[in-house]
């Protein structure tokens, strides 16, 4: 009983998550990306099974950043959100399963993930910056 509050903690979590996401996306003038964003939130579910710090989480991040931006005084605040977005903590973890590396932009982590999994966290991202930069601006 007690893990189905957990859950449906994390959902109620995850939903804020996205509506304040989209929000200040749009408020940032690039809502078109929020289809991008919530792609790679998916393919995290499960990850929090992985990491002891929830801050880690992509959704729980990117609001962060928004909050940030928000009382922040940067021009150019959706250059700034895409840069911090691009090395987000969730990139320096790695999940390998059966010798294949977890690409989080292309699969899932739950189906990535179907038998055992290795996971660690490494000193850079993965992807790297520059492809999660262009994997979010490529049209969906």
């Amino acid at each position: 009983m007690n893990l189905y509050a957990n859950n449906n903690t994390l959902n109620i979590n995850a939903s804020i998550h996205h509506v304040s996401l989209y929000h200040g996306l749009a408020s940032l003038g690039i809502k078109h990306l929020s289809q991008r964003f919530s792609s790679l939130i998916n393919h995290y579910e499960g990850f929090e099974d992985y990491i002891d710090d929830n801050s880690k989480l992509p959704s729980s991040f990117l609001v962060q950043i928004l909050d940030n931006l928000k009382s922040s005084s940067v021009i150019d605040q959706q250059t700034e959100f895409l840069n911090k977005a691009s090395i987000m903590p969730c990139f320096f973890c790695r999940a390998i399963n059966n010798g294949v590396l977890w690409n989080p932009l292309k699969e899932s982590l739950k189906g990535f993930s179907q038998d055992k999994i290795d996971f660690w966290q490494d000193n850079s991202p993965y992807p790297s910056p520059i492809i999660v930069k262009k994997w979010l601006i490529l049209p969906s």
